[in-house]
């Protein structure tokens, strides 16, 4: 079950461009702790805790995400009043 766990983090990972570095900052653990579990040559599956922690932290460390998923038009405007209107 840990390595599916260990298959999902990893793609949330990369489809945000979460780095493992910020992952282990957010979750009080190792980047090699978390490059074990993610190693597909390593046996180590990470505890149930550090699995409740990634799924508690995983909203924070999207938001804190440095990649943007989809692309989006630049708009023109005349000022940063118009610019507020068109953001809702």
């Amino acid at each position: 079950m840990c390595k599916n766990n260990a298959a999902r983090l990893k793609a949330v990972c990369e489809g945000f461009g979460i780095p493992i570095t910020e992952v282990a900052k957010q979750c009080g653990v190792s980047q090699p702790y978390i490059s074990r579990i993610l190693s597909s040559a390593d046996p180590m599956d990470g505890s149930a805790r550090f699995w409740r922690r990634v799924e508690n932290e995983l909203g924070r460390l999207v938001e804190k995400r440095q990649k943007q998923i989809f692309e989006i038009q630049a708009v023109e405007s005349e000022s940063v009043e118009q610019l507020a209107r068109l953001a809702g």
